[in-house]
């Protein structure tokens, strides 16, 4: 159990470190395997194992999930270590750990962002 997520900016965080597999443990059923992934936009997918998915945005520096998923928007927490790599993606109170190896990213690589517009719409953009 993780006591005390991380406070994460994702204003500055590489959205790319949330990418990998994770598991709610134990894993009881398959919305508890998730893969994050993120394409060449930027934009952060949620997919289960029972092949449902939703897409992540930032809002006021911090990670959500989109109006438009089954579980409406939602705020997703972050675990990392030391290193600052994600161990953990905290949602709906439920800690999913992560059990590959996180991303390698390198300093110099592209921060790619997702936020919604005050007219409800997302925007993807890269720096």
């Amino acid at each position: 159990m993780i006591d005390r997520p991380a406070m994460v900016d994702f204003g500055t965080f590489p959205l790319k470190k949330l990418t990998g597999k994770f598991e709610r443990q134990p894993v009881e059923n398959e919305y508890h395997q998730v893969t994050v992934t993120i394409d060449e936009e930027g934009v952060l997918t949620w997919t289960n194992a029972a092949g449902v998915s939703w897409q992540f945005m930032v809002v006021d520096r911090e990670l959500h999930t989109v109006p438009d998923s089954i579980y409406g928007e939602r705020n997703v927490l972050v675990d990392l270590d030391a290193r600052k790599n994600v161990t953990a993606l905290i949602f709906l109170g439920e800690n999913y750990v992560r059990i590959d190896d996180p991303p390698v990213i390198d300093d110099d690589s592209e921060q790619c962002f997702v936020i919604r517009a005050s007219n409800g719409s997302v925007v993807n953009f890269c720096l």
